[in-house]
């Protein structure tokens, strides 16, 4: 069992096996005055849950760092987010692999810096279209940014070792 996080407090957390959603979650914020942040304690719990129930070891988080065009506002919420899920990982003793998005994105042909976030549920749609939050826009983005950064975890792995026989591509693109 892995866990594949979008971190950000619009962002959303998979517990993938054998390329299957298990279970999924939106980020637990809270409302602390007039901004949003993430919970610490509810993420924690979440992931404590995983790992007792299901042997979760692995957390592949992805490695985000502010844009030039984000406030100083946003990016100190971005990065609180960021530490938060790295704290509560460690908390649970979760591994963390970080993974940039320049790396995952090419496994599913996923272009840009800032690729269409919808480009990533329709991907997912074609592989779990029987998954009903693939099929709402905000959180079905979020929830398949998730998944994409736990599969391409696992393929980052398994292509050290050896080729994935019709797994992927010549372009080292995963085949839906």
């Amino acid at each position: 069992m892995i866990i594949g996080i979008d971190p950000g407090n619009s962002g959303a957390a998979a517990l993938m096996h054998n390329h299957q959603l298990i279970d999924w979650f939106l980020m637990p914020t809270f409302q602390d005055g007039k901004r949003k942040r993430t919970d610490a304690m509810a993420l924690i719990e979440q992931l404590a849950h995983w790992k007792e129930t299901y042997e979760a070891e692995i957390a592949f988080v992805e490695h985000v760092q502010s844009w030039g065009s984000d406030g100083h506002v946003g990016a100190f919420t971005f990065g609180f987010s960021a530490g938060v899920i790295h704290a509560a990982c460690e908390a649970v003793g979760l591994q963390i692999e970080y993974i940039d998005p320049y790396r995952w994105k090419p496994f599913f042909n996923l272009h840009g810096k800032r690729a269409d976030k919808d480009e990533a549920r329709q991907f997912c749609l074609s592989l779990w279209s029987n998954e009903d939050v693939l099929h709402k826009k905000g959180k079905g983005q979020a929830v398949s940014d998730a998944i994409l950064i736990a599969e391409s975890g696992v393929l980052n792995e398994d292509a050290k070792s050896k080729q994935l026989a019709g797994h992927i591509n010549r372009r080292g693109a995963l085949n839906p």
